[in-house]
């Protein structure tokens, strides 16, 4: 693994792959300057992915979270009838 894959992967949160095939195919494509703005672009892209899908997931915790405090305040409310 060259040092230029380990500083890619390391700074920007990407898998060391993916951010070396990422570089080469954007300098491909865009030439210096895709090449220069491509990596920390992504890195921006899939931060800003995590960051919604780790909300949705916390939300949908705390929905779950309550509606099971719900069934146990209706179980106790039962048994307390009886």
């Amino acid at each position: 693994m060259s040092l230029h894959q380990r500083f890619l992967g390391d700074s920007t949160g990407l898998f060391q792959l993916l951010g070396t095939v990422l570089h080469h195919s954007i300098r491909y494509l865009f030439g210096f300057v895709g090449m220069i703005i491509a990596v920390p672009l992504w890195a921006v892209i899939l931060n800003s992915i995590r960051r919604y899908a780790n909300k949705r997931l916390r939300e949908e915790a705390n929905r779950i979270a309550q509606s099971t405090l719900r069934i146990w305040e209706n179980l106790d409310s039962q048994e307390g009838d009886k």
